[in-house]
This record gives structure tokens, C-alpha cells and sequence, in this order.
């Protein structure tokens, strides 16, 4: 089926992820937005509040205590100031 006007849904980049991964497929989205008990159940493994696990994308104010404390694809990001990990140069980090 051909795009239309009013079938054509344009992508929200905002849930691409810094590191490549789409925030829809990320366990802890999927339990902010869809499963509650998923994100308690992941808040008691990793022995953290949910309240750090809310998130709404990694592009987003609101961000889990990982993405937002510990990822090193964000940092790379930021410092050569590039939209995603994969697009600055140079990278050296480790994966």
C-alpha cells in the first residue's frame, strides 16, 4: 500500500536512541508504558526505586538512572556533538 496523506505515519526520531536502539523495544520503556509489573519486577532485579527507571526515551528529560548516569554512548554524543553515537567521529568507546 502506496503512503498517503492519511495512512502515513512519520516516525517520532525522538525514540531513536543515542546508541542506535529504538526506546519502544527497551524493556524498561515497554514498562513505563505498557507494563507496570514489568518495571517493578526490573526495579527489584537491579535493586533500584522505580521512580529511576522512569523513563521516556533516551532523548527525553526523563530518563532511567542508567541511561542518565551511566551510558557512555550518550556522553560520546554529547561531546562531539552528534545526534547518535554512531555518527561521531572518532569514537573510541568501549562497548
Amino acid at each position: 500500500m502506496a503512503a498517503t496523506p492519511e495512512n502515513h505515519r512519520v516516525p517520532d526520531k525522538r525514540l531513536a536512541a543515542v546508541c542506535g536502539l529504538f526506546c519502544p523495544a527497551c524493556t524498561v520503556f515497554i514498562g513505563n508504558r505498557e507494563d507496570p509489573e514489568r518495571l517493578t519486577r526490573l526495579a527489584e532485579r537491579l535493586r533500584h526505586p522505580v521512580e529511576e527507571l522512569e523513563c521516556n526515551g533516551c532523548r527525553s528529560e526523563k530518563r532511567s538512572y542508567y541511561c542518565r548516569d551511566h551510558c557512555v554512548m550518550i556522553r560520546c554524543a554529547a561531546e562531539r556533538e552528534s545526534i547518535s553515537a554512531a555518527n561521531a567521529r572518532n569514537t573510541h568507546v568501549p562497548i
